[in-house]
């Protein structure tokens, strides 16, 4: 039954499509989220969390939905306008329309401590990736556009994560992505190479 799949999201041993018509298919261990997904209808978009692949759509109200999560989830709206939303540990994001982004806690009555207010100053985003502990964002014209979850925006000479945030001379990217421990950020340029940074936390170079 899986046809017209427009998106697709893997989790702990489970794989999800996104059909054309805004339903949603799985496959794997779903046991947990069968009851919830079959009366999903007018999916727009959908992600898999990266540590224990729960599931999370946006319907077209703007509506966030969940499947697989024991834990009381906030109940967000208003996101008519977002075209792709991403996540980490901690917080949802959604790029909008007009190129803006979006943010909500994960987690009702929750909090670690994260401070991802910096990616409510970003402009002109195409793609967003979020990870443990940073937001990357890449602009229209190929500019990197990333936020510390710590609190930390590079330029900030008194952390010790200012070598993950130094992306000088990154230009005409297609991607960028964080690593699922938030040591490393990635991108991708329009001509297929890579450029990587690292935090440096006086054990390792980036080398």
């Amino acid at each position: 039954s899986w046809h017209d799949i427009v998106a697709v999201a893997a989790g702990d041993k489970v794989s999800f499509g996104l059909r054309a018509d805004g339903t949603v298919e799985a496959c794997g261990n779903v046991a947990r989220y069968m009851d919830e997904i079959a009366s999903w209808t007018g999916i727009r978009a959908i992600l898999a969390t990266e540590l224990d692949g729960k599931l999370i759509g946006l319907d077209e109200e703007g509506n966030l939905r969940y499947a697989g999560f024991t834990d009381e989830m906030p109940q967000i709206s208003g996101w008519e306008d977002v075209t792709a939303i991403t996540c980490n540990q901690s917080a949802v994001f959604g790029i909008r329309e007009d190129g803006t982004v979006v943010r909500a806690d994960m987690w009702v009555g929750q909090t670690d401590g994260f401070d991802y207010s910096g990616v409510d100053g970003f402009q002109d985003i195409c793609q967003l990736s979020a990870s443990a502990g940073a937001v990357c964002g890449v602009t229209a014209d190929g500019v990197p556009q990333i936020v510390d979850g710590w609190g930390y925006q590079y330029g900030n000479e008194s952390v010790d994560r200012n070598d993950l945030l130094n992306t000088e001379g990154w230009s005409d990217l297609a991607g960028v992505a964080g690593s699922g421990d938030g040591a490393g950020i990635a991108g991708i340029k329009k001509d297929g190479t890579l450029v990587v940074t690292f935090a440096n936390y006086g054990n390792s170079s980036p080398e």
